[in-house]
This record gives C-alpha cells, sequence and structure tokens, in this order.
C-alpha cells in the first residue's frame, strides 16, 4: 500500500522547523498505518511515486535545503548517527557523517573540499593557501572539482558563474580566474657571469652637426700698456648747463647759548582790559584778635534810692 501526501508547503521554514515537520509527518505515516510498509511523497505529482522510494521529494521550482550550520554547530550535535547530512555554511559543502554516532567523521559528500589538496578530508595549515585562517573556496586552486565539490572560481559558493567572478574578464570562467594573493617579493638571485664580447658593430652614419655651443667665460684682463706722450691741449669747451640744486642737507646741530643781551626799554601801558565776571565769594576769612579796652566813659548822673529791703534774720549770739 502506497500513502500519497501533499500536504506540507515548505516557503524557506527554519531547520529546526523544517525537521520537526518532517519528523511528525513520518511519525503520522508509520504509527498511524496498519501496513508493515507506506512511502510518503512530497511536492509535485503527488499521485506518482517510484515503488523503490520510501521518502521522494519532486519539485522543479524549490529545493531541498538540509540542516545548515557551522562546524561548531555540527560538532555539537550529540551523537549523530552514520550517514547524518547538513549543509556545513563555513566549508560550503554538504557533509554526511561517515564515522559512527560516538565517533563522528564528517565528509564533503562526492569526494573532498575544492582546497583539500592532499584529500584526506583534514584541513591542513598548508591548505590554507590565502593564510586568513580560514578554509574556504577562497583557499581553492586549480579548476573544476568533480563529484559536488565548488569551482575554484566561485568565490560566493553558490554554484553559479557570476559574472563578478570572471576575473581576467574572458567571458569563461575556467582555473584563468582564480587567483590568489600576491605572495611576497622573493630573494634576488646571484648575479649570472658575464657574457663572451660581441663582434663589432657596423659604423653608424654621419650625424648631423651639432648647434652652437654656448660663450665661453671672458678670457682674463690683459697687462696695462705704457703710458703715452701728453697730447696737444683742446680749445676750451662751452660752459656746461647749471646742474639740479641739490637736495637740502640735513639740519645741523644747535650752538651754544649765546650771551644775555641789554634790557630793551619799558614799553607803553597798555589800554585796560575790560572788567572781568566777579569770582565766587570766598570762604569767611579767620576771626580777628580782640581790640584793645578803651578808655572809661564819664559817670553817669545817681539814681534814685531804691527801696528798703526786708530785715533779714537775727545772726547768732556770740561767745562771751
Amino acid at each position: 500500500m502506497k500513502v500519497i501526501t501533499n500536504t506540507l508547503s515548505f516557503e524557506k521554514p527554519s531547520q529546526n522547523v523544517f525537521m520537526v515537520r518532517l519528523s511528525l509527518l513520518l511519525f503520522t505515516v508509520f504509527f498511524t498505518s496498519q501496513m508493515s510498509f507506506a512511502q510518503v511523497k512530497i511536492g509535485d505529482n503527488p499521485t506518482t511515486i517510484d515503488d523503490g522510494s520510501l521518502l521522494e521529494l519532486e519539485s522543479t521550482t524549490k529545493a531541498f535545503v538540509p540542516p545548515r550550520m557551522t562546524t561548531a554547530q555540527r560538532n555539537a550535535i550529540p551523537t549523530p548517527l552514520k550517514g547524518a547530512i547538513i549543509y556545513n555554511t563555513e566549508s560550503m559543502c554538504l557533509e554526511v557523517n561517515n564515522g559512527t554516532d560516538v565517533t563522528p567523521d564528517w565528509v564533503c559528500m562526492g569526494g573532498v573540499n575544492c582546497w583539500d589538496l592532499n584529500g584526506n578530508g583534514t584541513n591542513d595549515p598548508s591548505e590554507d593557501t590565502n593564510n586568513d585562517g580560514v578554509f574556504d573556496a577562497f583557499d581553492c586552486v586549480g579548476s573544476t572539482i568533480i563529484g559536488g565539490g565548488l569551482n575554484c572560481w566561485d568565490l560566493n559558493g553558490d554554484g553559479m558563474a557570476n559574472p563578478s567572478e570572471d576575473i581576467n574578464n574572458d567571458g569563461s570562467f575556467t582555473a584563468l580566474d582564480c587567483v590568489g594573493p600576491a605572495g611576497p617579493t622573493g630573494a634576488t638571485g646571484p648575479t649570472g657571469a658575464t657574457g663572451s664580447q660581441g663582434p663589432v658593430g657596423l659604423t653608424g652614419p654621419q650625424g648631423s652637426p651639432g648647434s652652437t655651443g654656448p660663450a665661453g667665460p671672458e678670457g682674463p684682463a690683459g697687462k696695462q700698456g705704457a703710458i703715452g706722450p701728453q697730447g696737444i691741449q683742446g680749445t676750451p669747451g662751452p660752459t656746461g648747463a647749471a646742474g639740479p640744486t641739490g637736495a637740502t642737507g640735513a639740519t645741523g646741530a644747535v650752538g651754544p647759548v649765546g650771551p644775555i643781551g641789554p634790557t630793551g626799554a619799558t614799553g607803553a601801558t597798555g589800554a585796560t582790559g575790560a572788567t572781568g565776571p566777579a569770582g565766587a565769594d570766598g570762604a569767611p576769612g579767620p576771626m580777628g584778635a580782640t581790640g584793645a579796652t578803651g578808655a572809661t566813659g564819664a559817670t553817669g548822673p545817681i539814681g534814685p534810692t531804691g527801696l528798703t529791703g526786708a530785715t533779714g534774720p537775727v545772726g547768732p549770739i556770740g561767745p562771751t
């Protein structure tokens, strides 16, 4: 009996969701059926399945995506069964466990990684050709890797010939596009032996005259000759025009002071000037000294007798 199903739709689910759904599907099919054998078809043509298939996936628009993980995440899988499959995002390779659940041995499916030059399935230090500490397609040297590996020019590991990966721009994707980092400059080799003397060449044609060179430096002055005889005195020439007035000379130093001259006659008194405005009141002056006592005036007339005063008290009796 064949059990055909097409009830699941995977629109780029996460790895865990995919595995959970697949496990639930298998669990439902195998444990709800009364038969000892069942088949599962997912994808296109759900009513058609090969009689030799347990699980069949069919699609021309969607891909089967196994769990994707790093090397560290892969190594953390507890007791993976022999034959377990994952996609390693670091090595960009579909890997299968060829070991045991206790001692896994993950191998790139179909052969070796493109950088695994000795094919031992181990990332040897010498295979990290660009020395970046990572083993990936950037370390690949050579042409096409057969059996599921990467081409050395497939820098992003998408399995497609992208225009940016045609390094030499020749329209083809070959080993000629595999360019590694420039190595260090090698040491200078020893100087080779001097070769034998070659034959004398033919005489070349006469060259054209060169341009006149620059004038040479002036030679040293010659010695002074002897003084000639006195010539006849010539007629006096006309008087030359007066030259321009020279610039005023600087002021001379001040001379010593001369003796004082006699006093001149007094000049006439000038006219009286107009009266100026009154000045402000000055502060009070100090008090003057007391004047001398004046002479005694004449005695005035005797005034009228005054009234008799009251009798005073009796005085005390004197001693006997």
